[in-house]
């Protein structure tokens, strides 16, 4: 599960920003009050230009990097702006939680359009090793947990390995700018990298960071909802405070395919088409028919077809 990502200089945003889906409940008391547990559903808010999708990018762009990029043409560069396009560094950490909710940290700092350093790290239990930071992007940076403490599972430092606990496989990868150890670990078939690697390969959006199509249809979005009738509902009530006609949203299924269907009510009264609100078109086609609704006013002549 997500907890919280966190980055700088991308797009439009130059300063270290954190996105978070775990919040703290407010408490009169000196010590830090008690975490409400993750959300499993957030929306941005804001005007138009505020950078509500620019947020969404940076997650997208770094997914689709630790999941895919082994599949790129090799020397493709990462398509991503830093702000007003300026010459430095950016950084990014994405904090998530496996299934026994253990959590996991991944940083990665890009420039010039390829990656310099990257590093995963792993809650630590008691006794193991002490918090990790490196160039500044602290470990914690949006949940801020007191008192937490992180061992490092695999870092990387330009196109060489230099901390491995991953155990056998990791050594001897051959790494380039623009591919992601998660990726290269994947494919070089480590298996302890596969907590990273699914929880990044799992991330979906109905748009995406780049020119290109997304990587995947409309069907395996709609298929999310088809499972989930509190997120389908949750779409519901969101859509249709901005989209007063859409009264339901329906996912149809076909064998391997799903479809998702806007029901629409029609606030206008009824009324009924006067004959004189139609006029003779002698070019149409025979399927449609000669007949075209003039939007309820008389044609002259010369208007006519």
């Amino acid at each position: 599960m997500l907890i919280s990502y966190t980055f700088e200089n991308l797009w439009n945003f130059k300063d270290r920003t954190s996105v978070a889906l775990e919040n703290f409940r407010s408490s009169k008391s000196k010590k830090k009050p008690p975490k409400i547990p993750a959300v499993s559903t957030m929306a941005f808010i804001g005007g138009n230009g505020d950078g509500k999708t620019n947020a969404l990018k940076v997650l997208l762009l770094i997914s689709d990097f630790a999941a895919n990029s082994c599949s790129y043409e090799p020397g493709t560069p990462l398509k991503y702006e830093t702000c007003l396009r300026n010459r430095e560094a950016s950084q990014v950490a994405v904090e998530f939680t496996d299934a026994a909710e253990r959590r996991y940290c991944y940083e990665a700092i890009f420039k010039n359009g390829g990656v310099m350093k990257e590093r995963i790290a792993r809650e630590a239990k008691e006794g193991d090793s002490d918090s990790c930071s490196f160039d500044g992007m602290r470990i914690d940076a949006a949940s801020e947990n007191e008192g937490s403490r992180w061992e490092t599972l695999v870092e990387r430092d330009a196109k060489k390995i230099v901390e491995n606990r991953l155990g056998i496989g990791a050594e001897g990868i051959e790494l380039h700018r623009g591919v992601s150890i998660v990726s290269a670990l994947k494919q070089a078939g480590v298996a302890r990298i596969n907590v990273v690697y699914d929880f990044f390969a799992a991330v979906r959006s109905d748009f995406s960071c780049y020119d290109k199509q997304p990587p995947y249809d409309t069907s395996s979005i709609a298929k999310l909802y088809w499972r989930n009738s509190v997120l389908q509902n949750f779409a519901l009530r969101l859509l249709s405070y901005f989209w007063t006609s859409v009264k339901d949203i329906r996912i149809d299924k076909s064998g391997d395919s799903y479809l998702p269907v806007f029901i629409h009510k029609n606030e206008m009264p009824r009324k009924k088409i006067p004959n004189s609100a139609r006029i003779w078109n002698p070019k149409a086609s025979s399927g449609s028919g000669p007949w075209r609704l003039s939007c309820g006013r008389r044609f002259r002549p010369e208007e006519r077809y």
